[in-house]
């Protein structure tokens, strides 16, 4: 088995989401006049926000999921990451849990409040500053185990199951 010891201090990026977007995110959100809702038929309103509350729920789920999983295996008894932690629960699936669900969050948010100017800045900052983070956190992991690293790579997807 391999073992890393892994930081948990805050990253740059990790403030620019936090800081910047997510206030920008649901400042827009929240705007009156933003949202295209009241310029849809009522019944294409009420099912967007359907599926939406879905999606929103969905991610919410997988991101309480991958909390749990990391809390029970690895914070709760060390402070080294066993590297099987990686492989168990919503990491079976994807890597980066967090972030997908972080994305399904913010897209069935848009699809709830059918947002134009929310989805823009998504597409804008989200995804870039997720797929950055998923780059930065490869090297990390690489360095961190290295081979077997690879072999589980090879195996999940980063941010959609089996895809990337």
């Amino acid at each position: 088995q391999v073992s890393a010891q892994l930081s948990f201090k805050p990253s740059k990026i990790g403030n620019v989401m936090f800081f910047i977007f997510y206030p920008l995110f649901y400042t827009i959100l929240w705007t009156p006049g933003t949202s295209f809702e009241n310029k849809l038929p009522p019944e294409w309103a009420l099912t967007s926000s359907f599926f939406g509350f879905i999606l929103v729920l969905a991610g919410t789920v997988l991101m309480i999921w991958a909390m749990k999983t990391l809390y029970d295996k690895w914070l709760a008894s060390t402070s080294m990451l066993d590297f099987s932690v990686l492989q168990t629960n919503p990491f079976n699936f994807v890597r980066y849990p967090f972030y997908s669900a972080q994305i399904i969050i913010w897209l069935g948010s848009m699809l709830m409040f059918i947002n134009p100017l929310g989805f823009i800045l998504g597409i804008l900052m989200l995804i870039p500053i997720l797929i950055t983070q998923v780059k930065k956190n490869e090297q990390d992991f690489f360095l961190s185990y290295g081979n077997p690293y690879l072999e589980y790579k090879a195996k999940v997807g980063a941010l959609v199951p089996k895809i990337w």
